[in-house]
């Protein structure tokens, strides 16, 4: 996963569980019955990544408590091993919560059968996660809140704890159109003008790993990509929801985003067509 390519790489990400706050539009696209099953979804979400082209399948255990680890045990085992059948690289994503993942991770990262993603790693949790991880051969998703120097520490911290450099992916931490979406877009464009380096004199290592970013669930994070509550000039919420990820995603791969982990799949068909255009 940590070669970069021409064509950017896509995702699609599934939840361990759902609240009052997943989108209606993505509940009515995979069906009310279905996202309210992990396994049921995971696998639909399988089989519709290899349909649109997605080359990897993503589970967020997003747990609020550590007390539903040994639940999400068996779940998470049954999904790479779900992913493994449909030949998808497979992504174990924590709940985002440093001290939370801290202990969910290493816990569910020895029940992987092949060497899988590992999101997100972050400053005061890798020590707990890298090792394990790197045990494992698996490639970790290292985030940092939008700050290079923060990002090349994290990479050398990590390396030094056992992990290769090839197996690093950088996540810049960033927001979606309309929520911060400059800021990850600049500092996209600082990461790749470092690694590349000055008229092609050779750029930083330490920075020089693909980057991927999450942009489905902050796309799906904006009130306007779920509230029915906005005049009929902004359009039904079905077409802007989607609007808001696709807008979101593209300005990211322009910036020189390699990876990009989407909610809705007809996000992936709709950039995909126009990857001869070179995003």
């Amino acid at each position: 996963m940590n070669n970069r390519s021409a064509e950017p790489t896509f995702g699609l990400e599934v939840l361990y569980k759902i609240d009052e706050n997943y989108p209606e539009t993505l509940k009515e696209y995979w069906g009310e019955k279905v996202v309210q099953e992990s396994l049921v979804w995971f696998e639909a979400a399988c089989g519709k990544a290899v349909e649109v082209g997605a080359k990897i399948i993503c589970f967020a255990v997003n747990i609020d408590d550590v007390s539903e680890i040994e639940t999400a045990r068996g779940v998470v085992e049954k999904t790479s091993e779900i992913a493994a059948g449909f030949e998808l690289t497979f992504m174990l994503k924590g709940a985002g919560a440093k001290d939370l993942d801290a202990a969910l991770l290493p816990e569910l990262i020895p029940l992987l059968k092949k060497p899988s993603i590992i999101a997100p790693v972050q400053d005061k949790n890798y020590v707990q996660i890298v090792g394990v991880a790197a045990k494992g051969g698996h490639t970790c998703v290292l985030r940092t809140p939008i700050d290079i120097n923060l990002t090349k520490e994290l990479n050398i911290l990590s390396i030094d704890e056992g992990l290769a450099a090839e197996n690093i992916l950088i996540d810049p931490d960033m927001g979606c159109v309309g929520y911060g979406l400059d800021y990850g877009y600049s500092i996209i464009e600082r990461i790749v003008a470092a690694r590349e380096g000055e008229k092609g004199g050779g750029g930083d290592k330490m920075l020089d790993m693909p980057i991927i970013v999450f942009t489905g669930v902050e796309s799906f994070k904006a009130k306007e990509a779920k509230s029915t509550d906005f005049t009929p000039f902004w359009g039904p919420v079905e077409v802007r929801s989607l609007t808001w990820e696709i807008s979101t995603t593209t300005a990211l791969l322009c910036a020189g985003a390699d990876i990009a982990i989407v909610w809705h799949p007809d996000t992936v068909t709709a950039l995909r067509e126009v990857l001869p255009c070179q995003i």
